[in-house]
């Protein structure tokens, strides 16, 4: 997580976009299906991260990264 936080760092009063944080839990998320772990654990420091993700998944999300996450979690889970 710390490269993509170099690399794609969007400077917002000191802190990183929790869009920034989004997409490195999108690439976990991807490399935990690719190697068919069966439990997974999401750890981050953004609490908008967080939020972003649980809310309810049954709403239709307007960002895609937020319904690819949700997308890749119901992969795993089956």
């Amino acid at each position: 997580m710390r490269l993509l936080e170099r690399v794609f760092s969007v400077d917002v009063g000191g802190r990183v976009d929790y869009r920034v944080e989004l997409w490195g839990i999108l690439d976990g998320l991807n490399l935990t299906a690719d190697r068919c772990f069966q439990k997974v654990l999401i750890q981050t420091d953004s609490i908008e991260a967080i939020k972003a993700i649980m809310e309810d998944d049954t709403r239709i999300s307007n960002s895609t990264i937020i319904r690819r996450i949700h997308q890749t979690l119901k992969k795993l889970e089956q």
